[in-house]
């Protein structure tokens, strides 16, 4: 019986300490390059080279992408807008479909009208009747129309406050997580990555997004920069948030957080890219990049 070995890398300088990197000895294989502009590509849907490590049911179709970027820019928003916002980070979202119906336009990349979305099942399949709007969690917990009413204005509430400069991303997130513990809506089901991604909305991009693969992608980049060399494959522990109703939640715009040093780590390794941050071509590149690895 062969017995394989590994490479365990911790205490990572700049990365968040709970994360750690393991590299098969065994392995033959040279580190994969990280470039933004050749990995981005591979967020979308049409991409088929065999490099690609992203599954296409989880790649984008291009002009839904758009529209949902697109709310952090507007000035007052609607149910529909945080609706949106959350179906595309949940993965709830049609994008297959989507791009099947679009298949007659010859140059997809330059779309520009607002596509029809669709949503899996369980959400509504309309969301131009804003009093009908309904989520369905992964844990199949449901937010009926009127609960999913109550917590979209507080969030549009949230929304105004910070565009009027009344209260500033601190601020915004600590009312987040009071309004997602908050037992008068049971908001099941919405945990801290949906809670960052609101915020990076709320706050037109100043506070990026951050998920497992972006954590993994990052801290690897790091070894890169050092020298190391990391196969794709090689597993990546410790890349989950906090819970939102655990201490260290309240806490995560400290910088020694996790999201502080993950915040910090992306500005010292992309320190000319502060356009790229908001319109989120650095985070889609690292999301692409995450997929190359086992992120437990």
């Amino acid at each position: 019986m062969k017995i394989t070995s590994f490479t365990r890398y911790t205490c990572l300088e700049g990365v968040p300490e709970n994360i750690s990197i393991e590299v098969c000895n065994d392995s033959k294989e040279n580190s994969v390059a990280f470039n933004v502009s050749d990995l981005v590509p591979f967020y979308y849907l049409g991409n088929k080279s065999e490099n690609n490590p992203v599954n296409r049911k989880d790649q984008a179709f291009k002009p839904v992408e758009v529209a949902v970027n697109e709310i952090k820019t507007k000035e007052k928003w609607t149910p529909k807008d945080v609706y949106r916002i959350l179906a595309w980070k949940m993965g709830k979202i049609k994008h297959i479909n989507l791009e099947d119906k679009y298949k007659d336009k010859k140059d997809i990349s330059n779309y520009t009208s607002e596509p029809i979305f669709e949503y899996d099942q369980g959400w509504s399949q309309d969301d131009s009747d804003e009093s009908r709007l309904k989520i369905q969690f992964r844990n199949s917990h449901e937010l009926d129309e009127k609960q999913f009413g109550l917590f979209a204005n507080a969030v549009i509430e949230l929304h105004d406050c910070y565009v009027n400069k009344s209260k500033d991303s601190i601020q915004i997130w600590k009312d987040l997580l009071a309004l997602a513990t908050d037992k008068k809506i049971d908001l099941n089901g919405l945990g801290t990555v949906y809670l960052i991604t609101l915020l990076h909305f709320i706050t037109q991009g100043e506070k990026p997004i951050v998920d497992r693969f972006v954590l993994a992608a990052l801290a690897v980049k790091q070894l890169l920069d050092e020298g190391y060399n990391i196969p794709k494959n090689s597993i990546i522990r410790g890349c989950s948030l906090p819970s939102k109703t655990e201490k260290a939640a309240k806490e995560l715009m400290n910088p020694d957080s996790v999201y502080g040093k993950y915040c910090a780590l992306l500005r010292k390794q992309f320190p000319n890219e502060n356009e790229d941050l908001k319109d989120r071509e650095v985070d889609q590149a690292l999301w692409v990049y995450g997929h190359y690895f086992k992120v437990i």
